[in-house]
């Protein structure tokens, strides 16, 4: 019975995760102008004034909006009707200079020169429309290492207008992601070692496991991670006559067996990969194969993997490392 409430309960989690809406932007909102929101997609933006006066140079690149960036509204653009038609907003840029590959969400630039990365960075060009991934908007990480908060400090202010039914299709609230997730997924073991029981030697196994697993996940990165599980898994035990006292086998019986475990486990991305410890109990159904297995509910230890480890934020699919200087300038 325990067994199956573990199972309904891993299930709920993973259905009521499915089911987590994203809050979209809305001008409704009260106080929407101080709350801070972040680009799910990438729409066409124009370079303004703070008083919504289109601002012309000789290139006159379009430009689009990075995926991922956060930003404020500034101020409203109506037209004759003292209708809204456009919003004026200020991009924030992510404060963190401990990692190379973080991005300035309205300094971004294509280039891998490090002279004219940092040119760009000055003159705030935001990437051309050609680039529609986060990827393509992050500063190389030779020029990403020259950077610092004084040098932000010095830019002037930058303001854009989006339409307002881009911002109520592509704009979200961003909400600050915890360094820390629960995380849940799939659970096996490549190989594990049983312990001396007994007069019976240790040995190692590779019985067939796959099971569930929850826990905690601590982002050391945007694609690393630590992450500590604990699950129950099906496991096909192998009892051959090297595993039982008492009882002679000539041919190696399998036996289905419940496998408690916990995890110590390295994380990239979906994938993890370490350490872990448990036991398998099988029911002792009258056979004596079963009453003679010596590793029934004893200890073993597992090089464990997790495939398709998913976290309570993986919903959000933009980058979210890096603290962030919520203050505006001016």
């Amino acid at each position: 019975m325990k067994t199956k409430l573990l199972f309904l309960s891993i299930f709920l989690l993973f259905f009521l995760n499915g089911y987590t809406q994203v809050k979209r932007f809305t001008s409704d909102s009260p106080g929407y102008m101080k709350t801070t929101y972040i680009f799910t997609d990438a729409p066409k933006i124009v370079k303004v004034d703070d008083t919504g006066t289109e601002i012309t140079d000789d290139e006159n690149i379009p430009l689009r909006a990075p995926i991922g960036a956060r930003f404020q509204v500034y101020n409203e653009i109506k037209n004759s009707r003292n209708v809204i038609t456009h919003f004026i907003i200020k991009f924030l840029y992510y404060n963190n200079t401990k990692r190379a590959n973080s991005y300035l969400t309205y300094n971004v630039t294509e280039t891998t020169d490090e002279k004219e990365s940092r040119k760009s960075i000055k003159e705030e060009q935001l990437t051309p429309a050609k680039a529609t991934t986060a990827e393509e908007y992050k500063l190389t990480e030779k020029a990403a290492k020259t950077l610092n908060k004084e040098k932000l400090d010095d830019l002037p202010d930058a303001y854009f207008k989006v339409p307002v039914s881009d911002l109520e299709k592509f704009a979200a609230v961003y909400v600050p992601q915890s360094k820390y997730h629960f995380a849940y997924g799939t659970i096996s073991y490549l190989a594990r070692i049983r312990p001396r029981t007994h007069d019976i030697p240790s040995k190692w196994s590779t019985d067939l496991s796959l099971g569930l697993a929850a826990g905690l996940r601590y982002d050391l990165t945007e694609n690393w991670a630590i992450t500590g599980l604990g699950g129950v898994a099906i496991t096909r035990i192998s009892i051959d006559k090297n595993s039982v006292r008492n009882l002679e086998i000539t041919t190696p019986i399998e036996k289905p067996a419940i496998t408690p475990n916990i995890n110590a486990m390295i994380s990239y991305k979906n994938f993890s990969f370490g350490l872990g410890a448990g036991f398998d109990w099988i029911n002792r159904d009258g056979t004596p194969e079963a009453s003679a297995w010596v590793y029934n509910k004893k200890l073993f230890y597992g090089i464990s993997i997790g495939i398709n480890v998913f976290t309570s934020n993986s919903e959000n699919t933009v980058p979210q490392d890096g603290d962030q200087d919520q203050n505006k300038k001016g």
